[in-house]
Order: structure tokens, then C-alpha cells, then sequence
């Protein structure tokens, strides 16, 4: 019998490939940026269209002043008072020159007024804008309506001189109740959240695993190591331990950056509501634990499997896209959390991680089948 097979079974000999694998990632700088810095990325780039798209994105409320181009407006009786009482400014300009003005940004808005020609008491209006340019469509909602009001105001008093009274103009009043949560261009955004974390999931111990497989293969350390008076789930185990360890480092560089980050954008008079809480952060890092178990496992298969470390670089490099799309198109059209759903691996953690980002309770039956089911293939993959 041999010396590996006579050794008591423990986790000894695992604990010192982990510690091993730990130092040496350590140092190298290329797992630390994976691990440290590709994390803030998200993070970042969310705070700062948060903060620099803030006061373009808001249409209600009108807080800012803006000025316009525009030609006629005097045309309308009142059209004027009534752009200048939702605070848009109309400067003069042609009416030819005013798309080249629009395309080249040296106006938010173009607005064309003129009377009709068959009778005066009717006029038409043109916007002109560019919907691609997030400010100009921001414009071009406050003028439009603008427009609208004065409209409706200037047909009540055309009806109220012709003797008629206005009520015939709309015969049926409507009146729309919203009783869900209305959902503001932050809360969109932050529905964003649960792909953003299964990217970095199935990103932070991509380059670990690839380089205790495919790189030491071809460096040629494998075989030694393979030789050692070390049981075979003892090594495998210490090495998916530190792989785990740095997901794991990842995923919480993530989400605290996202709460740290989008608070204070919250908080620095944007308008936003605040992201959830510290307690949704955790919550959702709970749930982000087994789909962490089962990256590991995919990573150390697919890179065990490839012929070279080029070629693990390849397909890993792609492995935390595929589950990433699906969430960014799932955000805006979440699924519910059925049993169904969390039955299914990485589906049922993104599902539960949208739920619990946009503030709606996951059911605890769904989230334990999502794990174990998320852990169990995990198992057959290691």
C-alpha cells in the first residue's frame, strides 16, 4: 500500500497547496488587478453615469433653466408665457439653420412655429432634436410638453369665444392611478447590479485557475506535484480553495464599491433615491456563495481540459460573458422566482439577485433549491 494511500484522510495537505497558491497569486500582479481593480470597474462607470447623466435624465421637475432656438413663436398667442413659465428660453435663429444647429449640439432644441395659412387662429409646431443624445431628449421632453399644456390651454379658450363648452372637446375624463412603485432612471439602473456581480463571479479566480492547470502543465510543475505522497482531491481541493478565496475577495470588492459608490452619488443632491441597503448587499452576497462554488468547479474543468494556457484563456475569457447578456436583457424583463427557475444553476442566482436588488422579497424555499442545486452540479464538476 502506498504512503498517500496509508496517510489518515484530512484536509492537512490541502491546507498547504491552498497556502501555497495564496502566496504565489499574492505576488503576481496579474491576479491582484483581477481580483482588486476589475472589481471598481462596474462600480465606477455606473457612479459616474449616474452623476454626470443625472441632470440630463431628469425630465420631471424642471429644476434648470434652458435655452432654446427657435423661429415663430410669437406666432402663438401666448406660446411664449407658457415656455417661459416651465423656464425654456427661446433664442431667435432661421428656421433653415436650425437642424445644422441641433446635429452640431450648439442647441438642445430647434422649435419651428407657424400660423396656419388657411386660418390664423391655428398654428404648427416642429420640434427638432436628436433622440441618440441623451440632454437633447431630455430638451425635447420638457418642450414637448410645454407644447402639450399650451395646447390644451389654447383650445379651452378658442371653444370658450366660439360659445361651446370646452367639456365637449375631451367627452370621456380620464384619470390614470399608479399604484405600483414608480420606477425612476435610478432604480432602472440598479436593476443592473445582479449581472454586473455574476460577470465578476465567474471573473475572480479565472486567471488562478487557468494558471494551477493549463500554466503549470506547461511549465512543466504539474508532474512533481502529481507524484507527491498527496492524495489527488487533496491538491485539486487546495488549489479550488484559493481560486474560491479570490472569487470571493472579488464579489466583495464589488458589491461594497456599488453600495459605497452609489450612495454617494445618492447623496450629492442628484435627485436619485438611495441603492438598497447594506443588509440587500448582504443578502445578495449569500446568494452569490454557491454560483462562487460553481465557477470554481467550471473554471478548473474547462481549464483542465484545454490543450495549452492560451487556449484556457480563450474560453474562460468568454465563460463569464455567456451568463452576463442573459442578465442585462433579464433586468429590464425579470422572470419570476419559481421553482422552476431556481432549480435551474446560475438562472435561479440571477433571478433571486434581480428580485432582491429591485426590493422584492425571494421566497426562502426558492433561494435553498437555487443553492443546492448550484452546489450539486458543483460537485459533479469537481
Amino acid at each position: 500500500m502506498s504512503a498517500a494511500a496509508r496517510r489518515p484522510w484530512g484536509l492537512h495537505f490541502a491546507g498547504i497547496v491552498f497556502r501555497k497558491e495564496m502566496l504565489d497569486h499574492l505576488r503576481d500582479r496579474r491576479s491582484l488587478v483581477i481580483s482588486l481593480v476589475y472589481p471598481l470597474v462596474g462600480p465606477l462607470l455606473l457612479g459616474l453615469l449616474l452623476a454626470f447623466g443625472g441632470n440630463a435624465l431628469k425630465i420631471e421637475g424642471e429644476v434648470e433653466p434652458i435655452e432654446i432656438h427657435g423661429t415663430g413663436v410669437d406666432a402663438a398667442p401666448g406660446l411664449r408665457a407658457t415656455l417661459t413659465q416651465r423656464r425654456i428660453a427661446v433664442a431667435p435663429a432661421p428656421a433653415e439653420a436650425l437642424a445644422a444647429m441641433v446635429a452640431r449640439r450648439e442647441t438642445p432644441v430647434g422649435l419651428i412655429v407657424s400660423p396656419d395659412a388657411a386660418d390664423a387662429r391655428f398654428v404648427a409646431a416642429r420640434v427638432l432634436y436628436d433622440p441618440g443624445h441623451v440632454r437633447q431628449a431630455a430638451a425635447a421632453a420638457r418642450v414637448l410638453a410645454a407644447l402639450q399644456q399650451y395646447a390644451r390651454a389654447r383650445g379651452r379658450t378658442l371653444l370658450v369665444d366660439a360659445g361651446i363648452d370646452p367639456r365637449l372637446a375631451q367627452p370621456v375624463a380620464i384619470d390614470a392611478e399608479i399604484v405600483g412603485r414608480p420606477r425612476e432612471i435610478a432604480t432602472t439602473l440598479y436593476a443592473l447590479l445582479p449581472p454586473l456581480i455574476i460577470f465578476m463571479i465567474f471573473l475572480g479566480g479565472v486567471y488562478l485557475a487557468i494558471d494551477t492547470t493549463a500554466g503549470e502543465r506547461e511549465r512543466g510543475s504539474l508532474e512533481p506535484l502529481l507524484s507527491a505522497p498527496v492524495r489527488r482531491w487533496e491538491l485539486l481541493f487546495g488549489k479550488a480553495l484559493a481560486a474560491f478565496a479570490f472569487t470571493t475577495a472579488t464579489v466583495l470588492i464589488n458589491l461594497i464599491s456599488f453600495r459605497i459608490i452609489l450612495g454617494w452619488v445618492a447623496r450629492s443632491g442628484s435627485g436619485f433615491p438611495e441603492p438598497p441597503g447594506w443588509d440587500v448587499f448582504g443578502e445578495m452576497f449569500a446568494i452569490a456563495l454557491p454560483l462562487m462554488v460553481l465557477a470554481v468547479a467550471l473554471q478548473f474543468t474547462i481549464a483542465a481540459a484545454t490543450r495549452s494556457m492560451k487556449e484556457a484563456q480563450i474560453y474562460l475569457g468568454l465563460l463569464p460573458v455567456v451568463p452576463a447578456l442573459p442578465g442585462m436583457v433579464m433586468s429590464l424583463a425579470p422572470l419570476p422566482l419559481t421553482a422552476t427557475v431556481a432549480a435551474v444553476p446560475v438562472l435561479g442566482q440571477l433571478v433571486a439577485l434581480i428580485e432582491i436588488a429591485s426590493g422584492r422579497p425571494a421566497a426562502l424555499g426558492h433561494l435553498v433549491l437555487s443553492a443546492a442545486v448550484a452546489i450539486l452540479v458543483a460537485a459533479v464538476f469537481f
